[in-house]
């Protein structure tokens, strides 16, 4: 087979792999998009009420999120400070402490 007779089995091959990537690279930015409503709805609603319950799963379900670690850190960090002097329930305190310890532990950071 000289490089004529190849020639198509290559353009069908160029165009089914670029098909595949567009197919996942479509698939991620949706899941991308998708995870950036749900964290920022988690926040929204943490911020919305004083509902203890509704807070202490929020700080549990942003585990979820590590693209957001960075700032979910900074934030928990800021977060605990202010619930300790304002008396916050201590479940609540707890849980905060529990999900910052485990974003230090998988981003390596003290």
């Amino acid at each position: 087979m000289d490089l004529k007779e190849l020639w198509p089995l290559i353009v069908a091959f160029l165009g089914a792999g670029w098909a595949i990537y567009k197919h996942f690279d479509l698939k991620n930015r949706e899941e991308r998009r998708y995870n950036y409503k749900a964290y920022h709805e988690l926040i929204s609603d943490f911020t919305s009420g004083p509902k203890m319950e509704r807070q202490i799963v929020i700080l549990y379900e942003l585990r979820n999120y590590p693209c957001y670690f960075e700032i979910t850190k900074d934030l928990l960090e800021h977060l605990l400070v202010r619930m300790e002097n304002e008396k916050a329930d201590e479940s609540l305190i707890r849980q905060a402490k529990s999900t910052l310890e485990l974003i230090k532990l998988k981003t390596n950071v003290n």
